[in-house]
């Protein structure tokens, strides 16, 4: 957990609590949770967390009045506290963001919108990420049509497309081949050029 930037959850249903600390911790992120207002500020003054998501309706304080003394704390004039409601009138978000809140979440929250509200505030690459974009796979197909389509369909999950067109240049040194370094997989054709399958997958078995 050590060097992730740090989200505060204060939400008094336990349920909501673990959903939030899941998805956000998908992403790469450090979740502390708070049942309560008296959690939240003793959290808030020992962690001192990068953002915090916090429900408007609390058993043991006030929402405005939470987020005024979390403002009082050393840096918490600095961190982005969203808050998280039901219905809200036009006149509630007025109060909302002049009373403190950098943000506001309908209820029930949409994970893919609680997921865009913190990375807007505090942007980070999530793991999956970091993963896709390192990934490679070469294409190996001689009908450039089809070659295309499968790269194509490859490049969300790999984060690259990387096509050649016969079992030799599949086989050309990293240096010739892809500058970046070896591909992490090959797709093969089920017969390419010139080569049957077993002679042109033998060598990156024998490599491996």
């Amino acid at each position: 957990m050590k060097g992730l930037p740090t989200v505060l959850v204060i939400e008094d249903n336990s349920t909501i609590r673990k959903l939030f600390r899941i998805t956000l911790a998908a992403e790469g992120y450090a979740v502390l949770e708070a049942g309560d207002g008296r959690a939240a500020i003793e959290l808030f003054g020992r962690c001192q967390p990068a953002l915090v998501v916090q429900d408007l309706l609390l058993p043991d304080i006030d929402g405005l009045e939470l987020v005024r003394r979390l403002r009082t704390l050393p840096r918490g004039d600095e961190v982005p506290i969203l808050a998280c409601s039901g219905m809200l009138s036009k006149l509630d978000e007025a109060r909302l963001l002049s009373g403190g809140f950098n943000d506001f979440l309908l209820k029930p929250v949409e994970l893919s919108r609680l997921v865009q509200a913190v990375q807007a505030h505090v942007p980070i690459e999530s793991p999956s990420q970091t993963e896709k974009r390192g990934r490679r796979v070469l294409v190996v197909d001689d009908e450039p049509v089809r070659r295309k389509q499968v790269a194509t369909r490859l490049a969300p999950i790999t984060g690259s497309r990387d096509g050649v067109r016969s079992g030799k240049a599949a086989q050309r040194p990293r240096s010739e081949a892809k500058p970046s370094g070896a591909p992490d997989g090959r797709l093969l054709a089920a017969r390419p050029p010139a080569q049957g399958r077993t002679s042109f997958v033998a060598p990156f078995f024998r490599a491996a």
